[in-house]
Protein backbone atom coordinates (compact mmCIF):
# COMPACT_ATOMS: atom_id res chain seq x y z
CA UNK A 1 0.00 0.00 0.00
CA UNK A 2 2.59 2.30 1.00
CA UNK A 3 4.98 1.69 -2.24
CA UNK A 4 1.80 2.65 -4.40
CA UNK A 5 1.18 5.72 -2.56
CA UNK A 6 4.31 6.69 -3.28
CA UNK A 7 4.42 5.38 -6.74
CA UNK A 8 1.23 7.73 -7.33
CA UNK A 9 2.89 10.47 -5.54
CA UNK A 10 5.79 10.33 -7.77
CA UNK A 11 4.23 10.01 -10.79
CA UNK A 12 2.28 12.80 -10.91
CA UNK A 13 5.16 15.49 -9.85
CA UNK A 14 6.95 17.07 -11.99
CA UNK A 15 10.71 16.21 -13.46
CA UNK A 16 12.21 19.41 -12.57
CA UNK A 17 11.76 22.01 -10.04
CA UNK A 18 11.50 25.78 -10.42
CA UNK A 19 13.79 27.89 -8.85
CA UNK A 20 13.41 28.14 -5.21
CA UNK A 21 10.79 25.24 -5.36
CA UNK A 22 10.86 22.09 -3.72
CA UNK A 23 13.19 19.33 -5.29
CA UNK A 24 11.08 16.11 -6.02
CA UNK A 25 13.06 14.06 -3.37
CA UNK A 26 11.97 17.19 -0.79
CA UNK A 27 8.88 16.60 -1.67
CA UNK A 28 8.40 12.69 -0.84
CA UNK A 29 10.46 13.20 2.42
CA UNK A 30 8.05 15.70 3.72
CA UNK A 31 4.87 13.39 3.01
CA UNK A 32 6.77 10.07 3.74
CA UNK A 33 7.68 11.93 6.98
CA UNK A 34 4.44 12.76 7.71
CA UNK A 35 2.84 9.82 6.85
CA UNK A 36 5.28 8.04 9.00
CA UNK A 37 3.97 10.68 12.04
CA UNK A 38 0.47 9.22 11.34
CA UNK A 39 1.31 5.78 11.41
CA UNK A 40 -0.04 4.38 14.77
CA UNK A 41 2.28 2.51 16.91
CA UNK A 42 1.80 -1.13 16.59
CA UNK A 43 -1.16 -2.88 19.49
CA UNK A 44 -0.21 -4.60 22.86
CA UNK A 45 -0.60 -8.09 21.85
CA UNK A 46 -0.21 -9.07 25.90
CA UNK A 47 -2.77 -6.21 26.92
CA UNK A 48 -5.29 -7.76 24.08
CA UNK A 49 -5.14 -10.90 25.22
CA UNK A 50 -5.01 -10.53 28.84
CA UNK A 51 -8.12 -8.28 28.43
CA UNK A 52 -9.68 -10.47 25.61
CA UNK A 53 -8.73 -14.62 26.32
CA UNK A 54 -8.91 -16.63 23.21
CA UNK A 55 -11.49 -19.39 25.18
CA UNK A 56 -13.92 -22.03 23.26
CA UNK A 57 -17.13 -19.73 24.32
CA UNK A 58 -15.53 -16.63 23.11
CA UNK A 59 -15.00 -17.10 19.34
CA UNK A 60 -14.30 -13.04 18.89
CA UNK A 61 -11.74 -12.69 21.13
CA UNK A 62 -9.87 -15.50 19.17
CA UNK A 63 -10.59 -13.05 15.61
CA UNK A 64 -9.42 -10.27 17.45
CA UNK A 65 -6.00 -11.32 18.34
CA UNK A 66 -5.19 -12.99 15.05
CA UNK A 67 -6.42 -9.41 13.57
CA UNK A 68 -4.14 -7.52 15.91
CA UNK A 69 -1.24 -9.91 14.97
CA UNK A 70 -1.98 -9.01 11.38
CA UNK A 71 -2.15 -5.34 11.77
CA UNK A 72 1.01 -5.25 13.86
CA UNK A 73 2.76 -6.66 11.30
CA UNK A 74 1.46 -4.14 9.04
CA UNK A 75 2.13 -1.50 10.95
CA UNK A 76 6.05 -2.31 10.91
CA UNK A 77 6.24 -2.98 7.72
CA UNK A 78 4.97 0.54 6.87
CA UNK A 79 6.86 2.07 9.60
CA UNK A 80 10.39 0.46 7.71
CA UNK A 81 9.15 1.01 4.19
CA UNK A 82 8.62 4.90 5.34
CA UNK A 83 12.11 5.34 7.01
CA UNK A 84 13.62 3.21 3.71
CA UNK A 85 12.23 5.97 1.74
Amino acid sequence: MTIGVLSSIISIQPKSSSAGGKTRDQIITEISQELASKTPLPFDYEMVTTKFPTEYTESMNTVLTQEVIRYNKLLVIMAEMLVNV
